[in-house]
């Protein structure tokens, strides 16, 4: 699902930054009233096909991706790994040397 969402998101992210670059190959500043002046042979014929657009739209719908891009939200950092237990890190801290033990404390600003 990881690689699914990453897919999602590299093209999500290549859309909003080829939009603007697309928008000025087909409207073009002009002077007057009109104020541009469009030309639709311009723009660079895409290679993406409607239904693997429509593919991954529908992915990010399932895993609720869309809902949250949608929103401005940001997405969910996958775990890397699983939390430790409060008797795990007791454990690792009581096995620690002086030395590491004042480095951490000097690091959390506890030292002294």
């Amino acid at each position: 699902m990881t690689t699914a969402r990453n897919a999602l998101l590299l093209s999500l992210t290549a859309l909003a930054i080829a939009a603007p670059v697309q928008a000025s190959a087909v409207y073009h500043a002009a002077g007057g009233e009109i104020g541009y002046t469009r030309h639709p042979d311009h723009q660079p014929a895409s290679s993406r096909q409607r239904s693997e657009v429509l593919g991954e739209i529908e992915a990010a719908r399932k895993d609720g991706t869309l809902a949250l891009l949608s929103r401005g939200m940001a997405l969910p950092l996958p775990k890397t790994a699983l939390a430790k237990t409060r008797e795990q890190v007791q454990e690792e801290y009581l096995g620690m040397t002086d030395a590491e033990k004042r480095r951490l404390q000097e690091m959390h600003g506890a030292g002294g």
